[in-house]
């Protein structure tokens, strides 16, 4: 063999260590170098620019960090972050449903209610109250309790003032 042969073969060999470039996996990790590190990505005001950070071995070690997070469970998976203040680090990443990602995010707004912290959303599903209307009340001042059982009560003006009258209050019986 040509030294030029040998030398390709050991640049490639040194190159490749884990075979796993291109997975999911893979990009994703660059995809959180990326935002946490590089000051010119897109997402970096919003991660690395709020002090988000990766854990230094992860940033320099991709098996590490597949090692931290594990192989992808299905193929919608997406990583976050169980503490949005906290990086990217061990025991604060996990695998998520994208649902579970979007019940996570800063903007949303989180509640406690009957002992458990939740997103209006969640909220929503427990109570059957509107999450945008429990949003709306809350910002106005309502409190949390009233804001769910306001779905109870019709919207009354009377000269000039609104008056919330419980829907129990009518009777709807026929003559």
């Amino acid at each position: 063999a040509s030294f030029l042969m040998l030398y390709h073969r050991l640049m490639t060999d040194r190159r490749v260590k884990h075979g796993l470039r291109g997975t999911p996996e893979y990009n994703l990790w660059k995809g959180v170098k990326a935002r946490c590190l590089n000051p010119n990505d897109n997402s970096y005001k919003n991660y690395g620019g709020r002090g988000i950070t990766i854990h230094p071995e992860w940033a320099q070690n991709f098996l590490s960090f597949l090692e931290g997070i594990g192989q992808r469970p299905h193929p919608t998976a997406t990583i976050e972050r169980k503490d949005n203040r906290l990086g990217y680090v061990p025991g604060n990443v996990v695998w998520a449903t994208r649902k579970q990602q979007n019940r996570n995010r800063r903007s949303n707004k989180v509640v406690e209610f009957k002992g458990q912290t939740m997103c209006l959303a969640e909220l929503q599903e427990v109570t059957g109250a509107s999450a945008k209307a429990i949003g709306q009340r809350l910002r106005r001042g309502m409190a949390l309790e009233k804001a769910i059982a306001f779905e109870d009560f019709l919207v009354v003006p009377i000269i000039g003032v609104v008056a919330w009258i419980k829907k129990s209050s009518f009777s709807s019986t026929k003559s």
